[in-house]
């Protein structure tokens, strides 16, 4: 058996055993303490081989597992190399390292500097990883994404604003809301303002729910829900499958239903 095929092998066998992802804070420690995982971190060459796998085109659900096991086994030359892995990951190994990543032993705000510095428009995925507070210590770099309008890097630098603390830009987001050329762009700034109580961003919501994109409708639909009135989407009869044209007066109903319920005392 390979080397790669025997980490590959171990790796399955803690998978089995991972938290689910919504336990993974209260039960994590009692991952690590189980004997299949003690006895591989107690491997001095483990953390090498948690690298090597990770270089060489893994298995996303198994990559997961070996980030979180670089929590407890990790050098900056492991670190180093791990940096360069998310470099020129795709999309399945990016979010397959996102769990196990914010667990590694490092400076989190210096973290995200570093994933900052690898984003680029042909390589936007690492702004993914930001979807959290700390991306407050990179908040120049997303505004500035942001209004580069470059697709999808302005969008993935858009995901991660949501997770800065308030206040925000909102003169940024009500001006992105605006880019009707570019739809999921301005329906989540249109709905990360709504989430704020501000409804400058409506046009971009609207765009959204008449998009070509049955996807995009669908989610922008289901964020919007919970800011209508059981009346108001029981009675607009907006159809997220329906031919979008066939659906303006249904929109233009649910928007104004907001800015009804926003007028209330």
């Amino acid at each position: 058996m390979s080397a790669s095929a025997a980490i590959a092998t171990r790796l399955e066998v803690l998978r089995q055993d991972l938290p689910d992802p919504f336990a993974m804070a209260a039960q994590l420690d009692a991952f690590f303490a189980q004997p299949a995982t003690r006895e591989l971190l107690a491997e001095s060459t483990t953390g090498e081989r948690l690298l090597d796998y990770l270089e060489n085109q893994p298995e996303p659900s198994l990559a997961r597992v070996a980030v979180i096991l670089l929590a407890r086994c990790l050098t900056d030359p492991l670190y180093q190399r791990l940096l360069a892995v998310l470099e020129r990951a795709d999309l399945a190994l990016t979010e397959a390292c996102e769990t196990g990543l914010w667990l590694l032993p490092v400076d989190q705000a210096a973290l995200a500097r570093a994933l900052v510095s690898m984003a680029n428009a042909a390589h936007p995925l690492p702004l993914l990883l930001l979807q959290r507070p700390v991306a407050v210590e990179v908040r120049a770099s997303l505004e500035h994404f942001i209004r580069a309008g470059e697709m999808p890097l302005s969008l993935y630098a858009l995901y991660a604003y949501a997770y800065i603390p308030k206040p925000r830009d909102n003169a940024l987001l009500s001006g992105v809301s605006r880019r009707l050329q570019q739809p999921a762009l301005c329906a989540e700034a249109g709905l990360q303002l709504l989430q704020a109580h501000d409804l400058t961003g409506l046009p971009g919501i609207r765009e959204g729910l008449r998009s070509a994109d049955a996807e995009l409708r669908e989610t922008t639909y289901a964020r919007l829900a919970p800011h209508l009135s059981e009346a108001a989407a029981q009675s607009t009869h907006y159809d997220v499958m329906a031919d979008p044209a066939s659906q303006y007066a249904s929109i233009d109903r649910l928007l104004e239903s907001l800015r009804h319920d926003e007028a209330k005392p």
